[in-house]
């Protein structure tokens, strides 16, 4: 049963003193229900407090004398918290801020949150408004199975206790407030590595934060007291500084300062801290009061080390580095960038790479172009090598690398460009390329070459139904050059002959030569062998033409086999091989300079020469 009512007065007390001993908001809200629903034989009470100008649950209590009918209450109590809206508590129905109390289910309706207390058998209801300055912020609905009447006096002595709930809830508020923005004050100043420190002029000491010895990495035991000892935390090179330093902060006219040095030694290693201090002055510029914080930016100093080591090692690099954003605009180059192209980094900012030196060299087409970007987005790096134009107009090939660089989200932020200068080696490795297919003495294609090229055409003849043709020259007297007038005559006139044949025929045939005296030239799209003895009597009459070489008029002669495909073979090789047969047909027969391979030739040949190296058959002719 619950106890006898006790006076305003005596209820008051007891809810202050409930109140006093709590420290949360929602334990000082439940005591005071408590003792409510205890002494003023409620049966429920639940209490709302404003968030964001919506009334949020805070914390409700249930009489322990209807223990028969606690489960419905409970539910009801559930039904509260789950199904309440987050609208704002209609003020009106609290008759101007005051306490409202009634039967009437409308009523209830319209202080509670609908028809639920009416539904559990509640008659009556009592709205305690929480307000600060005139403001309401929170209510506390009591309610009672009974209906109740309340004097004047208990009406008053409740809007006492609501008013001090009020004032408590406020003030708890404020208390939390303050505690969450000195938590975050003191997260930030850690996160920053920040410490507060006040200093007296007069007798040289410091007084800091408690965080002063994780700032400047000491041991609490050993943090300085004085500014002297202070001093001897820093390197003796950075002393002077500080006590510049200190000498403005103390003069009327600056007041202020703001100065970085190290701390040494560390367990870490050197520690980089930044100090400022403000100064008071009085009237007459006497020091009243100085202050500052101490900031340890080691992290900083260390990160800005390794960037400026690095922007030193990109900038010296001897490759050309592009730093693009993520559609692909120059953001930054090294020096060899501009060293290569002859743009400078302001030149090049804000401009594609493939605008600004691959697209004038006019040897790569857009479908070029889509093929690069479409593999750089697919697999996120492209290395290969293109033509670009430098800024004076010089052409030169570069080995590009492309890669994309993605930020936390996988999302492309930069791209990274890395490219060199390699017109050189490409020269080289045509050179090589020269020498390895090409004869040193006349320039002319060599027999790899000859093969290669002979059965390219053989192929595209094959595939096409026609003809090529293989004419085999061999010149006669050439050892008689070289026997009376010296191998340096014998040279030039090879050159020379060299020349002639290469001038006498179309672009699309290959001139080679095999070795010592001996030539060979490769016929493309022939209509018959016609067209191949025309060929052949052009580079007769050419080669037999005298050569004048030092003064000296040389005279040469030559004999020329041919052979044709499809008829007399369909390999290079074998073409070659029964030219060279026709060819040493000749030698019988020296009215004869051109001839074409027929079988007959082969059987006349083979017991007389099959067999013998070209050294030995050209020793014959001459």
């Amino acid at each position: 049963m619950p106890c006898e009512s006790p006076g305003p007065l005596s209820l008051r007390v007891d809810v202050l003193s409930s109140l006093a001993c709590s420290r949360l908001a929602k334990e000082g809200l439940t005591r005071a229900l408590e003792i409510l629903l205890h002494t003023q034989a409620w049966d429920f009470g639940v209490a709302w407090l404003g968030e964001d100008d919506y009334l949020r649950y805070a914390a409700d209590c249930l009489s322990p004398h209807i223990e028969a009918d606690a489960h419905r209450f409970q539910a009801f109590v559930e039904s509260v918290r789950s199904r309440v809206r987050p609208n704002r508590f209609p003020q009106a129905s609290l008759k101007g801020g005051g306490l409202c109390s009634c039967h009437s289910a409308a009523c209830m309706a319209g202080c509670c949150w609908g028809g639920e207390p009416a539904e559990v058998g509640m008659q009556t209801a009592l709205a305690l408004p929480l307000a600060r300055g005139g403001v309401v912020y929170g209510v506390i609905e009591l309610f009672s199975r009974t209906p109740r009447d309340l004097d004047e006096t208990s009406r008053q002595g409740l809007q006492v206790i609501a008013n001090d709930l009020g004032k408590f809830l406020w003030s708890r508020r404020l208390e939390t407030r303050a505690r969450l923005r000195s938590a975050r004050w003191e997260g930030a100043r850690r996160t920053a590595r920040l410490a507060y420190w006040e200093c007296s002029i007069s007798t040289g000491r410091l007084r800091a934060a408690m965080n002063m010895s994780e700032v400047l990495g000491v041991n609490p035991a050993n943090l300085p007291t004085t500014l002297d000892e202070y001093l001897l935390l820093a390197p003796e090179e950075d002393r002077s500084a500080l006590v510049a330093g200190l000498a403005d902060l103390t003069n009327p006219s600056i007041g202020s300062i703001e100065l970085e040095h190290r701390i040494v030694p560390h367990e870490e290693g050197e520690r980089v801290v930044v100090v400022q201090g403000m100064a008071d002055f009085d009237a007459d510029g006497n020091v009243l009061n100085v202050s500052g914080t101490v900031q340890d930016i080691t992290p900083y100093r260390r990160l800005e080390d390794r960037l400026r080591l690095a922007a030193t090692a990109i900038d010296h690099a001897g490759d050309a580095i592009v730093i693009f954003d993520a559609r692909g605009a120059i953001m930054s180059v090294n020096s060899a960038f501009t060293r290569i192209t002859g743009y400078s980094e302001p030149e090049a900012q804000g401009q594609q790479l493939d605008e600004l030196l691959n697209r004038p060299s006019g040897k790569h087409d857009e479908s070029f172009f889509r093929r690069l970007l479409g593999r750089l987005r697919t697999y996120g790096r492209w290395k290969g090598e293109l033509w670009a134009r430098a800024k004076n107009g010089r052409g030169f090939a570069m080995l590009l690398s492309l890669s994309e660089i993605r930020d936390d989200k996988g999302r492309v932020s930069h791209h990274v460009g890395v490219f060199t200068d390699v017109s050189r080696q490409k020269e080289y490795k045509e050179r090589l390329e020269v020498l390895a297919l090409h004869d040193s003495l006349t320039g002319l294609p060599n027999r790899a070459l000859f093969l290669d090229r002979g059965q390219q055409a053989l192929s595209r003849a094959t595939r096409n139904s026609l003809q090529i043709g293989v004419i085999f020259i061999d010149l006669d007297l050439f050892k008689r050059i070289n026997d009376t007038w010296g191998h340096a005559v014998g040279d030039e006139v090879l050159r020379r002959a060299g020349e002639r044949m290469r001038d006498a025929m179309r672009d699309c045939d290959t001139v080679a030569r095999l070795g010592g005296d001996e030539f060979v030239v490769l016929l493309t799209d022939v209509k018959g062998v016609v067209s191949c003895i025309v060929a052949a009597e052009r580079l007769l009459e050419v080669i037999t033409e005298p050569y004048a070489v030092n003064g000296i008029s040389v005279a040469l002669g030559a004999s020329l086999g041919i052979a044709l495909s499809p008829q007399h073979g369909d390999e290079i090789r074998c073409l070659l091989h029964r030219a060279d047969q026709a060819l040493y047909s000749i030698k019988r027969n020296d009215v004869r300079r051109i001839a074409v391979w027929s079988p007959s030739i082969q059987e006349e040949r083979a017991p007389v020469a099959e067999g013998l190296p070209s050294s030995n058959r050209s020793a014959l002719r001459s």
